[in-house]
């Protein structure tokens, strides 16, 4: 069954339907035999998510360095100083808080396709340009110059890789790709190229803090369209439809997420 994508704030804004969505989770057959449903106390709590206003203002701090990255990116091959020059921006923004997670909002609202993906297209085209550019520094022998530039498209991808489930596993696969050519040049690096790079390898580490937010997020999505499907089944006199279904998908593109942040953290035990 499809599920639309509805604003989970507003989805959950009145009190009734919070708690609809609560006794819809408990037992939907009951709800159709009409019989009321009390709040289950151990149900989670939904007020901290991230509203889709905050969402949106995000959104628009990216818009500046995307449409510097789609610039730099248009030349075939990519002009190697005009990249470095937006990806350093996009850094710089990203560790003034500026360019922060986008939460989704919805179960359609990935970065897939849509503005999101297009954000996450610029990230990864900067990261893959940076990437190549390390490449011929490397058989070049510039091995310092090769650091500066993996380090800065593990930068420029990081403030995305917690913005849900599907953002963690693609960013850090990409991270870890980008560390194992960091580590080909490690050996020939000058003491103080070591130094700098050693605070981005931090961040490849991950946060099971954050990765354990995106999951949660990511079954509570889940659980609203559950919910939502439910509702409107009720509505036509149906039944709805079994939970497992939302849960199963959820569960997959968490341990997919897992995965892929267990492997990029790993790749840090060499340094």
């Amino acid at each position: 069954m499809r599920v639309a994508n509805v604003p989970m704030q507003g989805w959950l804004a009145t009190p009734t339907r919070r708690n609809a969505l609560k006794g819809i989770l408990i037992a939907p057959s009951f709800m159709m035999l009409g019989l009321a449903m009390q709040p289950s106390p151990s149900f989670m709590d939904y007020d901290d998510m991230i509203s889709s206003k905050e969402v949106d203002a995000r959104i628009t701090n990216y818009v500046g360095v995307v449409g510097e990255a789609e610039k730099a990116l248009d030349s075939l091959p990519p002009d190697r100083l005009a990249v470095r020059k937006v990806a350093t921006m996009w850094a710089s923004q990203a560790e003034q808080g500026l360019l922060r997670p986008l939460p989704a909002q919805g179960t359609e609202d990935t970065f897939v396709n849509g503005v999101k993906g297009q954000i996450l297209r610029s990230a990864r085209g900067l990261s893959s340009a940076l990437g190549k550019s390390a490449g011929a520094a490397i058989k070049e022998k510039q091995f310092n110059l090769a650091a500066q530039e993996l380090a800065l498209g593990i930068k420029v991808l990081q403030p995305l890789r917690y913005s849900d489930a599907t953002a963690t596993s693609v960013v850090g696969s990409i991270q870890k790709r980008l560390l194992n050519q960091l580590q080909d040049c490690w050996p020939h690096l000058s003491k103080n190229a070591q130094a700098e790079a050693r605070p981005v390898i931090a961040m490849v580490q991950g946060s099971p803090a954050e990765l354990a937010r995106v999951i949660r997020d990511e079954h509570r999505l889940a659980a609203i369209a559950f919910a939502q499907d439910s509702e409107m089944a009720l509505a036509r006199g149906e039944r709805p439809s079994p939970q497992p279904s939302y849960l199963k998908s959820a569960d997959l593109v968490s341990a997919t997420a897992r995965r892929a942040e267990a492997s990029s953290s790993k790749a840090t035990d060499f340094f």
